[in-house]
């Protein structure tokens, strides 16, 4: 299978969840609100690729009728490193 970036998928696994019923929330810190009826569904996608690279894909779809007049889509993109040598976590400080 030929990705949109032009590479060839290797490997592909995918993962959905479907939620309902939760509290009135925000979609975002401007205000966007969803209600409580809102339909949220995400899918966790992993592909490898033929050359190797590793990716965990997060797709999540909020569809809610009572306040958006389409579905809200977001999409992250997760990078497997190869080793944690990038990895160099700090304690957090209070102010």
């Amino acid at each position: 299978m030929r990705s949109s970036i032009g590479l060839v998928v290797y490997k592909f696994f995918s993962m959905q969840r479907h939620s309902t019923g939760s509290s009135r929330r925000y979609l975002r810190r401007n205000g966007v609100p969803y209600s409580a009826n809102a339909v949220v569904t995400e899918y966790f996608d992993r592909v490898t690729e033929s050359n190797g690279d590793s990716w965990l894909i997060v797709k999540t779809i909020v569809d809610d009728p009572q306040y958006l007049a389409q579905p809200f889509i977001t999409s992250t993109h997760f990078k497997k490193q190869a080793d944690a040598s990038s990895w160099n976590p700090t304690p957090c400080r209070a102010r």
